[in-house]
C-alpha cells in the first residue's frame, strides 16, 4: 500500500512538471516565432523601404513638399500632403 502511494505521488508530480514544461516551451516557441516573423518581414521589405526613402529624397519631399509613406508588409503606398494645404 505504501509503495503504491509513493508511485502515485511521483506520477502526479511528473504530470504537473510536464504541464509546466509544456507551458514554458509554448512561450519560448511564441517568442522565437515572433523573432522569425520580424526578421522575415525586415528582409522582404528592406528594398521597398529603401526605394521609398530614395524617392522621397530625390523628388517628393523637396520639390513638391509631399511624402511617400509605405504601408505595413508593402501592400500599399500613401502620399502625405503638408499640414498647411494652402502652401502648395
Amino acid at each position: 500500500m505504501y509503495v503504491s502511494l509513493l508511485v502515485l505521488q511521483l506520477t502526479l508530480f511528473n504530470i504537473i512538471f510536464l504541464g509546466i514544461e509544456v507551458i514554458y516551451f509554448k512561450k519560448l516557441y511564441n517568442l522565437l516565432h515572433g523573432f522569425e516573423y520580424k526578421q522575415d518581414y525586415n528582409y522582404r521589405n528592406g528594398k521597398f523601404k529603401r526605394f521609398i526613402e530614395a524617392e522621397n529624397l530625390r523628388f517628393y519631399r523637396f520639390k513638391h513638399q509631399v511624402e511617400l509613406v509605405g504601408g505595413e508588409e508593402g501592400k500599399w503606398l500613401e502620399v502625405q500632403l503638408p499640414d498647411a494645404i494652402g502652401d502648395l
